[in-house]
């Protein structure tokens, strides 16, 4: 496990050019540090809060808010609306366009933390 993450990292930091190995190294820490407290973040956040949240994405992307809600894998959440969500970061999700995850970061107020992301892809 250990070593995936670091063949990870390293894949990332050849993504970030012009910037010196020292530099891309604090990069991609920084990015992994802010990701892990906005997954904190997100597990104390409803699955309705993720609802309504994907509805107003939806809205900016101007697309029907259930194609948001299958694509992130949330389909399920009306079941529970009170459940806290245990799943995984919204960067983390394969199943969302690169837009869609920035549009649901920018409702979860996490667009700076997009900007940041984007820079290590």
């Amino acid at each position: 496990m250990m070593a995936d993450i670091s063949k990870e990292n390293k894949g990332i930091e050849k993504n970030i050019k012009g910037k010196p190995d020292t530099e891309k190294a604090a990069l991609v820490q920084e990015v992994a540090r802010m990701k892990a407290t906005q997954l904190e973040l997100l597990h104390k956040k409803t699955h309705q809060d993720l609802i309504n949240a994907a509805y107003k994405a939806a809205d900016e992307l101007k697309i029907a808010p259930w194609v948001l809600i299958r694509a992130a894998g949330w389909g399920n959440f009306t079941e529970d609306r009170g459940a806290l969500y245990k799943g995984e970061h919204i960067d983390d999700i394969d199943t969302l366009t690169e837009e869609q995850k920035e549009a649901l970061m920018g409702v979860l107020g996490m667009r700076s933390g997009w900007e940041l992301i984007k820079k290590v892809k």
